[in-house]
């Protein structure tokens, strides 16, 4: 559901939970956005006839942002290319290398593996016995992984 402000998304989740019951909650990533700037609010409840509905609300640059991407949504805003991200800090690094692949790259496969390359260079991933998956800076030791996942060693 596109909603016109945040507030709105807040009050048509509220009526929605008013009108049906709420199955588990809801994820709020609109106060609490996720690393790639996703924001939206999610919700499953049991709808008419018993029906199991999923549903989501945003506003329209939400819905953007989450179909196209940040740098698609800052190119609608500026009605031409894309804005000089800022260059002071690292805080942009990560944007402004996938900004030069996408400028970069012809067809959307090698963009794609591209950025993959180029996010997860600086990262190893090791697996836990269990399973799970653990990131890692690259150059780690099997000491770093075992602060990692008994943070009481020491």
């Amino acid at each position: 559901l596109v909603c016109a402000t945040p507030l709105g998304c807040y009050e048509a989740l509220g009526l929605v939970h008013q009108r049906w019951r709420s199955l588990g909650g809801f994820k709020d990533y609109i106060s609490t956005p996720k690393p790639n700037h996703y924001q939206s609010l999610h919700t499953t409840v049991l709808g008419p006839g018993g029906v199991l509905l999923h549903l989501l609300f945003r506003t329209p640059e939400m819905h953007q942002v989450a179909e196209q991407g940040i740098v698609a949504h800052w190119r609608q805003q500026a009605r031409g290319p894309a804005p000089t991200l800022p260059r002071c800090g690292n805080r942009y690094g990560w944007l402004r290398s996938l900004q030069d692949i996408s400028d970069a790259s012809e067809v959307a496969d090698e963009f794609i593996e591209a950025a993959q390359m180029e996010l997860l260079a600086d990262q190893i991933f090791c697996f836990t016995p269990k399973g799970d998956i653990v990131p890692l800076p690259r150059g780690s030791s099997p000491l770093d992984l075992a602060y990692a996942v008994h943070s009481s060693i020491g």
